[in-house]
């Protein structure tokens, strides 16, 4: 009997939940940036988010310094996420990183962060959507016309005149046949997930007074050599197996003996595809089970650790790269590390890389510009992607899945929409001189 693989789903009246001017899926640093750019040019809009809060990475994924990398001479525009880090810092939910002393970068309280970004979308009249998944796009040809989502309420309809994807997969955009790549060109292997915890009893006052030991820096300039030290100490007794070296890194010690994101326990072995529910899956369970077994070689070497307990997981594991959609134009290494400047220029971010076995922090005043096209993509209308699925080459996604550039592009097409239902113009043919200006006005650096 021939197996059966598919199965008609039959046709139903799906009922329309809302009718908005633009329509943000995904509600992360970009989606936030999109969703608050928009509606300050007098748009209705609406914001739409799977989890129970916004903030994406840095609540749900507990990365909480979106910034560590920000030293003195550090040159990119200021953002929506700029002014949600200010407000953070103001409430005193913030404070500098803690292994990074020459820079700037400032590492949030995750949960009270959560707060903050409800205070911006609700001061800034943005409508509100969480607990609720876009899946699938509302298609007429190749005009997108809003989303199906799915949550307690039910399958529903969006409908907007224009959509911004903000989801990080691109999955809005690929649902409704935008091309993509996905992963290295040649084999399709992608950058490995990581899952933050917090740990709690934890004598900060001992960790702090063995870390100070050993004042060199290593590899990464935000790592100290203190901290390989305690997995040396399991590998040499038998504990740990194999000589490769196994970084970690606090973001904040709070006086209540709390660390709340430790970043560093990660599934690196190429497999890994966010896109495929299996392998979400096994990355949660897994990297659950790795977190108890990296705590209990702290507790055993790490000085200050010998109480400590598990405080928390984060919500999700942490996703680096999947999808990149093909878009007007594609940003390379090249651009990102050279210095590029474009016309259609919506924001400048310094000259910076993190992963692909590359790491560079701005310790310069080098930047280059973002230019809108990458947020274009091909084949379908009334579309803009925002966010680490941008239109780059693989080389390029070291630079362009940080969350300060990803805010850059969602800022640039909540304005690029807005401006062009005014214009009542597709957003690729979209005047970028009033683009730019909007931005301006926004006090958003362009060049």
């Amino acid at each position: 009997m021939k197996e059966i693989k598919y199965i008609t789903e039959p046709a139903r009246d799906i009922p329309i939940f809302a009718k908005v001017d633009v329509l943000v899926v995904g509600g992360g640093p970009a989606g936030l940036s999109a969703a608050i750019a928009t509606a300050r040019m007098g748009m209705e809009t609406m914001l739409v988010e799977r989890y129970g809060c916004f903030g994406g990475n840095i609540t749900v994924c507990a990365v909480e310094p979106p910034s560590w990398y920000r030293m003195p001479k550090t040159v990119e525009s200021k953002t929506v996420l700029s002014e949600i880090e200010s407000r953070a810092v103001q409430q005193g939910i913030s404070q500098p990183c803690m292994h990074n002393p020459p820079g700037l970068g400032m590492s949030h309280d995750a949960d009270r962060f959560k707060v903050v970004c409800d205070e911006m979308v609700e001061e800034n009249k943005v409508e509100p959507l969480l607990h609720c998944m876009g899946v699938y796009p509302i298609m007429e040809g190749n005009e997108i016309k809003g989303i199906y989502t799915e949550s307690k309420s039910g399958r529903m309809a969006i409908l907007a005149k224009r959509v911004i994807d903000c989801t990080g997969d691109g999955d809005i955009a690929c649902y409704s046949g935008v091309p993509y790549d996905k992963g290295d060109p040649y084999d399709g292997r992608m950058m490995g997930t990581t899952l933050v915890f917090g740990a709690s009893g934890i004598d900060v006052s001992a960790f702090n007074q063995y870390v100070s030991n050993f004042s060199e820096t290593v590899n990464n300039p935000f790592t100290l050599e203190g901290l390989w030290m305690p997995f040396k100490e399991a590998i040499d007794c038998g504990e740990m197996p194999g000589n490769k070296r196994f970084d970690i890194k606090y973001n904040q010690l709070t006086a209540a003996g709390e660390a709340t994101a430790i970043n560093g326990v990660s599934w690196w072995d190429g497999k890994f595809d966010a896109t495929n529910v299996k392998h979400l899956t096994f990355a949660e369970m897994y990297l659950r089970k790795r977190v108890l077994y990296i705590l209990d070689i702290l507790k055993k070497h790490q000085k200050g650790f010998e109480n400590a307990k598990l405080r928390t997981f984060a919500m999700q594991i942490g996703v680096r790269e999947t999808r990149r959609i093909k878009g007007e134009y594609t940003i390379s290494r090249f651009d990102t590390i050279h210095q590029a400047k474009f016309s259609d220029s919506i924001g400048v971010f310094p000259v910076h890389s993190d992963g692909l076995g590359t790491i560079i922090v701005p310790d310069t005043d080098a930047y280059f510009e973002v230019p809108y096209g990458i947020t274009v993509p091909k084949v379908v209308e009334n579309l803009l992607v925002a966010g680490r699925c941008i239109s780059g080459t693989r080389a390029a996604v070291a630079t362009t899945r940080e969350m300060n550039f990803c805010s850059i592009t969602g800022q640039g097409t909540g304005i690029a929409a807005a401006i062009s239902i005014r214009d009542k113009v597709a957003p690729r043919f979209v005047d970028i001189d009033k683009v730019q200006t909007a931005l301006k006005k926004q006090d958003i650096r362009i060049h």
